[in-house]
């Protein structure tokens, strides 16, 4: 993919949204040949989660690391060539893929004239060429997941509103101890799922709750 197709994909200056969709408080709204079509998600749980979390973009990472030690100058556009020339190549499953394709799986409960049971949206500070990647292994596997958030740089928790989003997985610590003393839900997915557990039954999802008396409990 050429530099130029990035817009058919991504607009709207630094915020990144899929082309043709975005996102007004409360309603996810497509544009197609100049129709607004509004999708009520008033009954939705809207779970927001990082590209990071999703995905393992480790090697990435680490590549990015390396080119802003050689020149912090050219750090950025040397990392979103090395993205472009890795789009169409596999990743790793992040350490938050395993709970949301179990909650996406909840949708085959949902009626037809009603809203979905959830949604998922991707939200990252990436640059919209990783995006790119991203939703291309979206795709690949299959995950009901359209909307999303590459900010090129800013914070995504300045997001979550926006999107209306009700619970936020990362795996920055720090991100979700500030949606929590904000008053919202948020998990710090810092580790793999365990592999020698219970298999749990096709279509559940077991969420555990711990008492904190801190600021707000982060899942480890």
């Amino acid at each position: 993919m050429t530099q130029g197709r990035v817009s058919d994909y991504f607009t709207s200056g630094r915020t990144i949204f899929v082309a043709n969709t975005y996102v007004v408080r409360g309603h996810s709204n497509k544009c197609s040949e100049g129709t607004l079509m509004a999708i009520d998600l008033s009954g939705t749980l809207v779970v927001g989660i990082t590209a990071t979390a999703l995905f393992d973009l480790s090697e990435a990472d680490t590549v990015f690391r390396e080119k802003y030690k050689e020149d912090k100058g050219t750090a950025v556009a040397e990392y979103r060539k090395y993205m472009l020339k890795e789009e169409n190549n596999t990743l790793s499953d992040g350490t938050g893929m395993p709970l949301v394709e179990a909650l996406l799986k909840l949708n085959k409960y949902q009626l037809d004239a009603d809203s979905p049971l959830i949604d998922v949206v991707v939200m990252s500070r990436n640059s919209p060429e990783t995006g790119i990647r991203v939703f291309n292994n979206i795709r690949q596997r299959k995950l009901s997941i359209s909307r999303h958030a590459f900010t090129g740089g800013e914070s995504v928790v300045d997001y979550l509103d926006a999107y209306n989003v009700d619970l936020f997985l990362t795996t920055n610590v720090r991100d979700a101890q500030r949606v929590i003393d904000e008053g919202n839900c948020a998990v710090a997915i810092l580790k793999n799922p365990p592999t020698n557990s219970e298999k749990i039954p096709e279509g559940q999802v077991r969420i555990a709750f711990a008492e904190n008396r801190g600021n707000g409990a982060l899942a480890k």
